[in-house]
């Protein structure tokens, strides 16, 4: 297979927030079948194509070739009450948001993703997914790198070792640092989280919003995600 996307390893994405899966599936008895047939709707399908045109956009002309990382933010939409909800429970206020579960809201991602961004779900070798406290509207950020002619293992390490730019986690986004979030936002560098196991590692960066949008606004989100800027 001739390279494809040259020059491009990875593909960061927001996109639109997924459907339901019962919304998203139309199961049916189909005459002369003893079986119901299940098919993607027209909901379904409207997704894909949306999907499609937001890769394309960020310069996917085809599906990385081989095996993949697909890293992905949940953000349910914020509801118009949500200052109440924060009075009433500042550290858990966001679990009352209605959203779409992690396990459900992969399996429509990776469905729409397949043969647009990656050729098949089987070759997806690294996965992660975190569910946000809403900031605004609905939707889904997401990252997806080519493992290629790279170590299989995702491009994290535990805390006390060193990244490829040999920087540790608190060498690259000190305490009380400022970045720059997925959604544009400014936040504040709280606590890092770290930990491995044989089969994978993993690091988090626990941040709070500084932008003045809201109060006691938190967010954890991967390294990989942020960008400092001071």
């Amino acid at each position: 297979m001739a390279v494809q996307n040259p020059g491009v390893e990875m593909i960061a994405l927001t996109l639109p927030y997924p459907v339901s899966a019962n919304r998203y599936w139309r199961t049916f008895m189909h005459k002369g079948c003893g079986q119901p047939v299940t098919v993607a709707s027209e909901e379904a399908r409207s997704y894909r194509n949306e999907v499609r045109r937001l890769a394309r956009e960020a310069g996917i002309v085809r599906p990385f070739p081989g095996r993949v990382s697909v890293s992905y933010v949940l953000y349910p939409k914020c509801p118009a009450d949500w200052k109440r909800r924060a009075r009433a429970d500042p550290a858990r206020w966001d679990d009352t948001v209605q959203c779409i579960d992690l396990d459900n809201a992969q399996k429509i991602l990776f469905d729409a993703l397949e043969g647009v961004v990656f050729e098949n779900d089987r070759l997806i070798r690294h996965i992660e997914g975190e569910r946000a406290v809403p900031d605004g509207p609905a939707r889904v950020e997401l990252r997806v790198e080519s493992l290629e002619g790279t170590r299989e293992k995702a491009s994290v390490v535990p805390s006390g070792t060193v990244a490829e730019d040999g920087m540790s986690l608190e060498g690259r986004f000190p305490l009380h640092c400022r970045v720059k979030t997925p959604s544009g936002r400014l936040a504040e560098v709280r606590r890092h989280l770290a930990g491995a196991s044989k089969q994978d590692c993993f690091e988090r960066v626990i941040c709070r919003y500084v932008d003045g949008r809201r109060a006691d606004d938190w967010v954890t989100l991967q390294p990989r995600f942020l960008t400092r800027v001071g």
